[in-house]
């Protein structure tokens, strides 16, 4: 989804974001939910990645919305 709404939107960016209005606003966000949260997202994405890598293009599902 190169191009997609969230192109290039990363779970560190979003914790950055919340940690900059946290210390402009005096807000008292709790960012440790969405760490591991986003850890967990990129974990997932780096195994589907890995996936992926080791899979030959022989062995993929034709996507029809990519025809």
């Amino acid at each position: 989804m190169e191009s997609g709404y969230l192109s290039g939107i990363t779970g560190r960016s979003v914790i950055r974001s919340l940690e900059t209005i946290d210390d402009t606003h005096g807000l008292d966000f709790d960012t440790g939910p969405i760490e591991g949260f986003a850890a967990s997202v990129s974990e997932h994405y780096e195994r589907l990645a890995e996936h992926l890598t080791d899979t030959r293009e022989n062995d993929r599902y034709d996507d029809p919305m990519n025809a």
